[in-house]
């Protein structure tokens, strides 16, 4: 099974809708996993996750399930920092995350225990991330086991697109790929309508799924050129 996790495209954040530029993004999206053998649609409940995934839909003539615990890190996962700013994890600087007390961890129950961080809403957060993410990818024949590797059970070959959020994905990443989460949280930064692709894969009793792409925007490359048209003269993020 491969399932590719969409970032939205540029967003008016205020009122969570896509700009002009993010619906001619989806349409570039959508144009590339019409050709990638796309079997079924998810989207977060956020409207512009949910625009996002529109042109795909029609494209491909699926409908859109939406996922209700899909949800982005929010304000109430906000926490105040050095200087004086209330933050989510995903977007604070890379050296705070860097910090000794966060390098000593390797789950995300254990950032969440952190003080400030245990304060928010994120724990929560994040286990609603994880066990909806289980739930989507058991239906597709991988059942989560305690040693954080999936079971196999009846696998399938089926393509499954999830459009969502970039911190949302670092989260899902730290958990299905067993990462640390302020790496992600702090090295990484994927453009609008950004690919990432994990496949599940083989034949034997548990499997790990591997990660085939990393918020991928090749389809928004412009014939000939190198740079993605939607970051001429703008920051990619």
């Amino acid at each position: 099974m491969l399932l590719y996790l969409i970032r939205h495209g540029e967003p008016d954040y205020t009122t969570d809708t896509l700009t002009e530029e993010g619906w001619n993004q989806a349409r570039l999206v959508a144009d590339r996993l019409a050709e990638s053998g796309i079997d079924e649609i998810h989207a977060s409940p956020m409207g512009r996750a949910r625009q996002t995934a529109a042109p795909t839909a029609e494209k491909l003539g699926l409908p859109v399930i939406i996922e209700p615990w899909a949800y982005e890190l929010g304000k109430d996962c906000e926490t105040l920092f050095d200087d004086g700013k209330l933050k989510t994890i995903s977007s604070i600087p890379a050296a705070y995350l860097h910090r000794p007390e966060f390098r000593k961890l390797d789950s995300l129950e254990g950032i969440a225990q952190i003080e400030g961080i245990r304060e928010t809403a994120i724990a929560g957060r994040f286990e609603m991330l994880s066990k909806g993410f289980d739930a989507l990818v058991e239906k597709e024949g991988y059942r989560r086991n305690g040693r954080g590797l999936y079971d196999i059970l009846a696998p399938t070959d089926r393509h499954v697109a999830l459009f969502c959020h970039m911190g949302m994905t670092r989260v899902l990443l730290a958990h299905a790929l067993n990462l640390p989460f302020h790496l992600l949280a702090s090295s990484i930064m994927g453009s609008f309508t950004g690919v990432t692709i994990l496949e599940f894969r083989g034949t034997g009793v548990e499997t790990s799924p591997v990660m085939l792409s990393l918020a991928d925007t090749g389809h928004l490359f412009g014939r000939g050129g190198r740079t993605p048209l939607h970051c001429i003269g703008k920051k990619p993020y």
